[in-house]
């Protein structure tokens, strides 16, 4: 597999701190959307900082596009937009005159401008100055800032934090659209875990500067938490029956509810039911969100 992004033992230190990132080893597949998950603190801004070269790693290596940062930063920013943090621009000019002092600092044509902006859906945004912009026209103009160069890599460090909704469903499309229609690699962190699992194809979860798990998005929803629910004609029984089979069950307002089983476990335990003469009139399983997993992840390494 081609990697957009490959880092071995990265390690970052602040001060006598413990370091962050912690003997990292980042694969982002070319032509994936890499959601970067973790709690806020967990890192993920400093890595970012680290892949684009503006903070000093203590140990490790990087490469980025098939170039190692320790041979020099510039091969690797030709190719790279990034947005870290919030975007930086002058609030008294509009979209067209703050990308042109962009452009003409990166000696692009000037035809790009109006491509980015109809990319971003700014095409229309005229005469308006930055100051008049909602915080997700914001957001989408230092997208478009990003995309100026044409880069094939695109480094997102928490890009849907303060919008609403509508907001955060525009941003969604347009990152969809730049990877699909573009062929962009994209990086993007978050702590926001349902908003990833509707964007990334592959996901890295990081937790105290490690990698708790790196891989695909669908591998990491097959450990999410089954929790199922269950009805017979003698739930007292039934209930015994579950908990005798190591089952974490309880009997709720006339229910049995289990916690933590796969399907096969389930498909084991209506086979005992029907053995021990019950009749089963509901048995269910529903799968937790990406939070459980996030959250069973996390709690196994406090």
């Amino acid at each position: 597999m081609q990697y957009a992004v490959e880092t071995n033992g990265l390690t970052h230190h602040f001060g006598r701190g413990v370091p962050i990132p912690d003997r990292l080893d980042m694969r982002v597949p070319a032509g994936s959307i890499y959601g970067f998950l973790g709690q806020n603190g967990a890192g993920k801004t400093t890595v970012l900082r680290l892949l684009l070269g503006l903070l000093h790693m203590h140990s490790g290596n990087i490469r980025v596009l098939g170039h190692d940062l320790a041979q020099g930063r510039l091969p690797i920013l030709r190719h790279t937009g990034a947005l870290i943090e919030s975007p930086a621009f002058y609030a008294r000019l509009t979209a067209v005159e703050n990308l042109r002092v962009l452009q003409q600092w990166r000696g692009v044509p000037q035809s790009r401008i109006t491509h980015v902006l109809e990319l971003t859906g700014l095409a229309d945004t005229g005469n308006k100055k930055l100051s008049q912009f909602s915080l997700g026209m914001k957001q989408r103009l230092g997208i478009a800032a990003a995309l100026l160069h044409s880069p094939q890599l695109l480094i997102l460090d928490e890009p849907t934090n303060g919008l609403d909704p509508g907001g955060m469903i525009a941003l969604r499309e347009l990152l969809l659209r730049l990877n699909r229609e573009q062929g962009i690699t994209l990086i993007v962190s978050s702590h926001l875990l349902g908003e990833i699992e509707k964007l990334a194809t592959h996901a890295g979860v990081l937790h105290q500067g490690r990698l708790l798990f790196q891989g695909p998005v669908s591998e990491l929803q097959q450990r999410r938490i089954q929790q199922a629910t269950a009805e017979t004609s003698s739930n007292e029984q039934a209930l015994r029956i579950a908990v005798n089979a190591g089952f974490d069950a309880t009997l709720q307002g006339g229910i049995i509810h289990i916690n933590s089983c796969s399907r096969q476990q389930l498909a084991l335990l209506n086979a005992q039911f029907h053995a021990a003469g019950l009749e089963v009139y509901h048995l269910s399983a529903a799968a937790g969100d990406l939070e459980s997993v996030f959250l069973q992840l996390t709690h196994s390494q406090v």
